[in-house]
C-alpha cells in the first residue's frame, strides 16, 4: 500500500470506528458501517505503564492487540480524557479501536486541555517502538499517529496536533466545547484556524447545548467559535475536514 493510500485508509478507518464504536445501542445499517461496528479480529489487552509517560508524572493506560506481531506495524492513537476523567470511561470504544489493530495510549492526566500530556503520550509510544526491552519494539507504525479526545480532551488533541509538527496526522475531537468554556487567558483560547496540517473530523451531539452545539445564532466574528459549525468553518480549506452530529446525545 502506498504512503498516500495508507494515510487515506488510516484517516477513513479512524472516522468509521469513531462512529461505529461509540455505544452498544447504535445499529449500523450500511455495509461498511456494519463491518466496523462489529469487534475487529484482534483480542485486546488493557494495561498500564509502570513508569510516567508524560511530563506531569502520570502513568498511561494502553489498549492494544494481544498478539502484536499480527498485523504489525500498528498505527497509534493518543486519547484525551474529558475533565476529571480517565480512559476507563471510554473503555468500550478504546478496546473497539484496539480490536481493529490500533494501539491506543491514554495519559491518566485528568486535565488534558492544553494538549501537552496527550502529545507526551504519543511520543512515549514512539519511544517504545525503538526500545528493545518493550513489547512494542518495532511493532508500531510511528508514521501514522492519530488523536481522539472528548470535551476538554477534544481541545487537547487539537492543540496536540497543532504542536506536533506533523507527528499527529489526524484527529477526532468529540464534543469540543465552545470557546466561552475555555476558562483561560485570551491567548490560550483554541482557534481551529490554527490547524495548518493533518486532518480533522469534528463530532458532537444534537442536544449538546450549550457546551458543544451543532450551530450558533450569532456569527463567530461577534461571539467567537461556540459551535461545531464555527469550529469546522474556521479550519483552513487546505486541511481535510469533516463534521457530523450524532442525533440525540448531550455532552
Amino acid at each position: 500500500m502506498s504512503q498516500h493510500n495508507r494515510y487515506k485508509y488510516f484517516a477513513a478507518l479512524m472516522i468509521l470506528l469513531a462512529l461505529a464504536g461509540c455505544t452498544t445501542d447504535d445499529h449500523a445499517t450500511g455495509v461498511i458501517e456494519k463491518k466496523y461496528a462489529a469487534p475487529g479480529p484482534h483480542d485486546v489487552t488493557v494495561a498500564r505503564t509502570t513508569q510516567p509517560c508524560d511530563h506531569r508524572g502520570n502513568q498511561c493506560d494502553q489498549y492494544y492487540p494481544t498478539e502484536l506481531s499480527v498485523g504489525a506495524p500498528h498505527p497509534i492513537i493518543t486519547w484525551g480524557n474529558g475533565t476529571g476523567g480517565v480512559s476507563s470511561a471510554a473503555e468500550f470504544f478504546l478496546k473497539h479501536l484496539a480490536s481493529w489493530g490500533f494501539v491506543v495510549v491514554a495519559t491518566r492526566d485528568r486535565f488534558t486541555g492544553d494538549g501537552t500530556t496527550i502529545l507526551d503520550a504519543a511520543n512515549f509510544m514512539v519511544g517504545e517502538n525503538g526500545n528493545p526491552q518493550s513489547i512494542f519494539f518495532q511493532k508500531l507504525d510511528t508514521n501514522h499517529v492519530g488523536g481522539i479526545g472528548h470535551s476538554q480532551g477534544a481541545g487537547g488533541v487539537t492543540r496536540a496536533m497543532i504542536a506536533s509538527n506533523g507527528k499527529i496526522s489526524t484527529i477526532i475531537p468529540l464534543e469540543l466545547p465552545g470557546q466561552q468554556f475555555c476558562f483561560c487567558a485570551p491567548n490560550q483560547v483554541l482557534d481551529t484556524a490554527s490547524i495548518q496540517q493533518g486532518s480533522v473530523f469534528f463530532v458532537d451531539g444534537t442536544n449538546d447545548i450549550p457546551i458543544s452545539p451543532p450551530t450558533q445564532l450569532q456569527p463567530p466574528q461577534l461571539v467567537g467559535e461556540q459551535s461545531l459549525a464555527a469550529f469546522y468553518a474556521a479550519v483552513p480549506s487546505t486541511v481535510p475536514k469533516l463534521t457530523a452530529s450524532l442525533i440525540g446525545p448531550t455532552h
